[in-house]
């Protein structure tokens, strides 16, 4: 393996999940960075997985780093896989939610979808009912 690969291992743990824990620097979203030097600072995952591929990752957001294991800090290639970013947001929290930000079960029968081009949206019927009830009531002045 390369120097940057065996610095990265060096400051992980792994978690009885087989995750690969960064133990250094995080960002705000919780994603393991690490310096490469003259003010350099990469991700760690991307890091590991490029290392593991043998190649540089494309830039951009057209493609990106998905945890299939849904740790951020984790950085065991074999947990990391390159989509598209629509497969990975639909892969993410968002995903597998099972009730709205108000609480409500998303339900087949409380659950509207929507596509916009190829991606789909939900949104919970009870929030969307409750939304036109307070415009109604607005417009009347109640």
């Amino acid at each position: 393996m390369t120097e940057i690969f065996d610095r990265i291992k060096a400051r992980t743990f792994e978690d009885e999940l087989g995750c690969w824990i960064w133990t250094g620097p995080r960002n705000r979203d919780g994603y393991g960075q690490v310096s490469l030097g003259k003010g350099k600072n990469r991700l760690t995952h991307r890091v590991m997985l490029a290392e593991h591929l043998g190649r540089d990752l494309p830039s951009g957001w057209a493609l990106q780093v998905d945890h299939l294991c849904r740790n951020r800090a984790c950085c065991n290639p074999d947990h990391l896989e390159l989509v598209p970013a629509r497969i990975n947001n639909r892969r993410g929290a968002s995903g597998g939610k099972t009730h709205c930000h108000r609480g409500h079960e998303l339900t087949p029968e409380n659950t509207q979808i929507r596509y916009q081009g190829t991606d789909r949206h939900r949104s919970c019927r009870e929030c969307i009912r409750l939304r036109k009830r307070l415009a109604r009531e607005a417009r009347r002045g109640n």
